[in-house]
This record gives structure tokens, sequence and C-alpha cells, in this order.
């Protein structure tokens, strides 16, 4: 180390040895710089993976077309809640205490036993279309799968507000954000009973909300919803 030292200070005496002091601190630095960016910044956790969505092995009929449901809208804390039963085309369900049916992608409100058409009461139906959820979760990451001794099932997405607007608006963006979730749990005949969305990311850049949005849609009856009487049957 003395040595080193020494030469060093004979070194600095010479126009010669200051510059190649220069170079070799320079070198050194850069160095430095490329081991720490090799080994000390870090990518974000899943950031590539959920953005593109992971084609996986499981099959889940997503696209149910008869059962009875609850919805819960769960908007900074303010919940909205829709009940009905869907056959087809055709669902009757209630909300705020007044009676609706949907035909197609038409809407009617019960005034008096006269079915009036009226506006989609439920703003975010895009997250109950079940359609629109089996293109979802497949273009989600497949984060976990959890089986439990009762036979039911629990599968954990993560999806980015990217994804989502390729489906929502048919738009690309490109932004930075914490992933939004997809939470679906399954019994052991793998009748999807509950679907949760926490899209606080995606509400936040469509500024829908303040904080947060939590959707989750409940199933029950599968198959077993009668035909349902639509306007002019």
């Amino acid at each position: 180390m003395k040595k080193f030292l020494e030469t060093i200070k004979t070194l600095k005496k010479t126009p010669r040895g200051k510059a190649l002091l220069f170079f070799a601190c320079y070198f050194l630095f850069f160095i430095i710089v490329l081991i720490v960016f090799r080994f000390g910044v870090k990518k974000p956790i899943g950031k590539y993976e959920y953005e593109k969505g992971i084609k996986n092995s499981v099959n889940l009929d997503i696209n149910l077309t008869n059962y009875t449901y609850k919805y819960e809208i769960n908007l900074d804390n303010n919940i909205s809640t829709f009940t009905g039963k869907r056959n087809n085309n055709k669902e009757q369900f209630n909300y705020l205490d007044k009676e609706y049916l949907k035909v197609d992608n038409n809407y009617f409100i019960n005034d008096n036993n006269l079915w009036l058409k009226t506006a989609n009461p439920n703003t975010f139906s895009y997250f109950t279309d079940t359609t629109n959820l089996e293109k979802l979760i497949e273009s989600a990451y497949l984060l976990s799968k959890t089986d439990y001794e009762s036979g039911k099932v629990v599968y954990n997405y993560l999806i980015s507000t990217n994804e989502i607007e390729k489906y929502y608006k048919n738009i690309n963006i490109d932004i930075a954000e914490i992933p939004n979730e997809i939470v679906i749990s399954a019994d052991e005949e793998e009748n999807i009973n509950e679907i949760k969305l926490k899209l606080n990311s995606f509400c936040l850049y469509e500024k829908t909300c303040t904080n947060t949005l939590e959707i989750t849609l409940n199933y029950e009856n599968f198959n077993q919803v009668e035909q349902i009487e639509a306007v002019g049957d």
C-alpha cells in the first residue's frame, strides 16, 4: 500500500503522470457505475409479465348465461348493490328499491307495472358483463392458485390498466402503476361463485374515483333460472 501511494505521488509530479491518473480514475468510476447498474437496480417485480399477460392452463367458464347474482360496487367506500337473475339475453334485477329489466342492451324500469325504457343504472356494467370479464381474465397474469380441503379454489390475477384500456376503450396507453387485481373463487365443480375486481389504478387513471374501486360479483343457482318475461312477450 505504501509503495502504491509513493507511485501516485510520483505520477502527480509530471503532466503525463497526471493524465494517466485522470484516465485511471475515470475508468474506475465507469466500472463502478456499470456494476451498480447491473446488480443494484432491480426491475419492478412482474411489470412486464402482468402487462403482457401469460397464457396458462386454467380453464374457467366465465361466460355464464343462467344464474342469480348479487353485485356490490364499492366506490370510495360508497356501496351500490344490484341483485337479480339472468337467463341468456334477459336479466331482471333490483337497484335502489327499483325493479329493472334488461333485454340485450336495452333497459326498462317498472313504473306501476308499466315497463318504461330507461338508461343503464350501472355505471360499471362493463365489469359485470361476463363476456368482458372473460377477455380481461384471459389477458391477466395468474399470480397464484390456492386449493382448499373443502374443494374451493381461489385464483389471484394481476392486470395492468394498460391492458384493461385495450378492451375498455380500444386504446393503447403506457403508464407506470400498481397493477389491478382480480380474485376468482370457484367450488369443487369449478362453478365460479365469486369474482372480485380491485381496480384502484384503473379508476384513478379514469378519474372515476378518489382512491378506490372494488367490484364484487357473486353467482348462485346456475341453470335454475326459468324464462324471464320480456317487454312485449
